[in-house]
């Protein structure tokens, strides 16, 4: 018999069991600086994927402006780690509200005085990619 015959009847034959083979991707690595912007589970799902936030390239561009520019700071002067648009907010379109008008409004106000911006677009911003793993290292407490 024809080789590429039985090359065809094979693939015939696997095609027509519904037998998949999967090929293995290369796990894609996110940078530690990285932060998954997505909602708290409470809240449900995102209709659009999760943002992948570079912290690195904004402290970068916004290190005149300083850290208050996206994070609240106490009455006692200590940065409140989360974002300022993320304060007391327990319903999805106003969580949803709140970083939008921040992050783009950000983002077109610098675009309006010819400052370096970011994305524009939900699409820039919100992008499909292949699931990545964090090389980001578990902090852990030393007694130092």
């Amino acid at each position: 018999m024809n080789r590429n015959l039985v090359v065809r009847l094979m693939l015939i034959a696997v095609l027509a069991s519904g037998t998949v083979f999967a090929v293995e991707q290369p796990q894609r690595e996110v940078a530690p600086a990285t932060v998954m912007m997505q909602f708290p589970a409470d809240l449900g799902d995102m209709q659009r994927p999760a943002v992948e936030f570079d912290h690195k390239t904004h402290t970068d561009a916004l290190e005149a402006e300083g850290c208050e520019t996206c994070h609240h700071v106490d009455d006692e002067g200590v940065l409140i780690p989360r974002m300022a648009s993320g304060l007391e907010f327990d319903n999805r379109d106003d969580l949803i509200d709140a970083f939008h008008d921040s992050c783009m409004g950000c983002h077109r106000e610098r675009s309006g005085d010819e400052l370096s911006a970011g994305p524009l677009t939900c699409g820039e911003c919100h992008k499909r990619r292949q699931p990545g793993l964090s090389v980001r290292a578990e902090m852990a407490f030393d007694y130092s």
